[in-house]
């Protein structure tokens, strides 16, 4: 268990073990749970412009009235 020895550090120094998990608990989901949220805020803001913008590439490949784009040399 990574997060024995803070409930135990917290059991040690409230002294109620309802108290010490509801802590516990807390701290574990902050500790995890922010940083996950904002990994994934940050994640689905970088997706959104990148799924517009293929939707507009694939629109274009799949219309077959779309101008054929010239193939870049170099």
């Amino acid at each position: 268990m990574t997060f024995g020895p803070v409930h135990r550090r917290l059991l040690a120094r409230v002294r109620r073990p309802d108290l010490s998990a509801g802590l516990s608990t807390l701290f574990v989901v902050v500790v995890i749970g922010a940083p996950m949220g904002l990994v994934t805020w940050v994640i689905a803001r970088e997706i959104a412009p990148a799924v517009g913008m293929l939707q507009t590439v694939f629109g274009q490949l799949l219309d077959p009235d779309s101008e054929p784009r010239p193939r870049r040399r170099g």
